[in-house]
């Protein structure tokens, strides 16, 4: 089995994280992600590497409610008059890099201790 992982910032507000299987993840093994993905499972969906073969994708966003982005994190430098209309909104925290790697990480390492109980 084969995991690589992917960190991202797609629309360069917040992070995602991506781990892709060179085969389906089974039952197990997306139950495992949708429980130490931040938010659970977001992106699920078959697509094809470089050398055109399948791979399997599974990812999360950090653009959940209490997710901060890149967006709010600009407006927390306003003139304090314009931060405390925009607070109600501006609540939780940023995941960073690091922390999304960190989650992908840990994802892995629990996935193959899993491969490692069943072989």
């Amino acid at each position: 089995m084969t995991i690589t992982p992917i960190a991202t910032q797609p629309n360069g507000t917040y992070w995602c994280g991506y781990l892709i299987f060179d085969r389906p993840a089974d039952a197990t093994e997306q139950r495992l992600m949708d429980e130490l993905f931040h938010g659970g499972i977001t992106y699920e969906h078959q697509e094809f590497d470089v050398n055109e073969k399948p791979c399997w994708v599974y990812g999360f966003d950090c653009n959940h409610a209490g997710d901060m982005d890149e967006y709010l994190l600009d407006l927390m430098n306003l003139p304090p008059k314009v931060k405390e209309l925009m607070l109600p909104i501006a609540t939780g925290t940023y995941k960073t890099e690091e922390y999304v790697r960190a989650c992908l990480d840990s994802t892995i390492e629990y996935l193959l201790r899993y491969r490692d109980t069943i072989s």
